[in-house]
This record gives structure tokens, sequence and C-alpha cells, in this order.
């Protein structure tokens, strides 16, 4: 309570810098968090404008769309706790990204009238496994983030990550309104903003593989 209140304090702490600067795991950790976030608002408001926009659908209609992801999401973080088995398993994360990938790709198919191969019914079981892929995919990353810093460093490395998750968050909004015009002005349909998505986890999913250690030895 007693510690001054330094000018940096209000952004990056030169101490935390440090840690990051260090350990290549916790940074590589925190930037695919960050990458996360800014590829979940691509991908939430992209189903928005699908549903709306491509598919005609009511608001409602288009909730139960994006309600799919959520229901996804808890099972994935279970399925991904129980096959990590008190350990960052880089296998899971793995495949959690392939199959976010995966299911983006699927997402963007064309095909029918509406130029979408899913339609409405197709897109709900896919969306589903998204959000399962999702939740396998981030657990042991953020797992990382909380055990990799020293014991006195890791409620400053949370706000780390809160901030970088923000900043993720913005630069998503920005690729989504910019996507968004390219696809208006050459008259393409909506779901194409899924393979931009695919695009931005693809290097994720090929080349991110964290340190596999069990979480005792943390």
């Amino acid at each position: 309570p007693g510690m001054p209140l330094r000018g940096w304090d209000l952004l990056i702490p030169p101490e935390v810098l440090k840690v990051v600067a260090r350990d290549t795991q916790l940074l590589l950790a925190l930037l695919v968090t960050s990458m996360f976030w800014l590829l979940g608002g691509i991908v939430q408001q992209s189903v928005n404008a699908f549903g709306k926009t491509q598919l005609g659908l009511d608001d409602a209609r288009t909730s139960v769309l994006s309600a799919m992801l959520g229901v996804g999401i808890p099972i994935g973080c279970v399925i991904g706790g129980l096959l990590s088995k008190g350990r960052i398993n880089p296998r899971v994360v793995t495949a959690g990204a392939s199959g976010l990938v995966f299911c983006l790709l699927l997402m963007a198919l064309r095909g029918g009238p509406q130029q979408h191969l899913l339609g409405f019914i197709g897109s709900i079981p896919v969306l589903v496994l998204m959000g399962v892929s999702t939740g396998m995919f981030i657990v042991p990353v953020q797992v990382s983030v909380q055990v990799l810093p020293p014991p006195d460093e890791k409620g400053r490395m949370i706000a780390l990550m809160n901030q970088c998750n923000w900043i993720g968050i913005v630069i998503g909004a920005g690729i989504f309104k910019l996507t968004l015009l390219i696809l208006n002005n050459t008259n393409q349909p909506r779901n194409t903003m899924f393979i931009v998505a695919a695009l931005i986890m693809l290097p994720i999913a090929l080349f991110y593989r964290p340190e596999e250690r069990r979480l005792s030895d943390t």
C-alpha cells in the first residue's frame, strides 16, 4: 500500500518487460493470447454479419448462430483441461488451433443461392465445433501465462495479458472494418471473412508449440 505510483506503472513496468524478455515461452504465450482475442473479435462480428446480411436471418436466428460458439467453448475448456492432466500440453493447443482453422474454412465454403454451402442448419454444428476447438486451444495458453512468471510477478503478468488482449481486440475490430469495406467494394459474400480469420490462425496452428511441462515443475 505504501509503494509510490510511478508513471510507467500506468503502462508496462520495466520489471515486467524484463521477465518477458528472459522467457521466450512466456512472450509467445502473451502474443498468442492477443492474437486469439483479435481473432475472436473478427469471428463474432463475422457470424453476425454473415447471418443477417448473407443468409438474411432475423435477429433471433442470427443470435442462435452466435450462441453456438458459446455452447462449444465451455465443452472445449473441459476437454482441454482433462487432456492436459496437470501439465501444459502442446498437442492440445495444436488440436484446438487446427480445429479452429478447419471450422473457419468450412464456414467460408460457397454454394447455393446464398453463396454459402452449409446454410443456417449446417452452420450450427460447425460453430459448436469451432467453440470446442476454441476452448481446447486457449486453456493451455492462458495457463502458461499464469504459471510461467516468477511468483512475485504473476499478478502483473496477468495484467499485462489483459492489456495485450485489449490491443488484440482493437486491432481485430480494425481488421474487420477494413475487410468489410473491401468485401462491399468487390461484391463478395460475408462468409469470405472466415477465410481472413483462418489465415490469421493458420501460422499459430502450424508453428506455435508451447513447451510441455508439468504444472508442479513451474
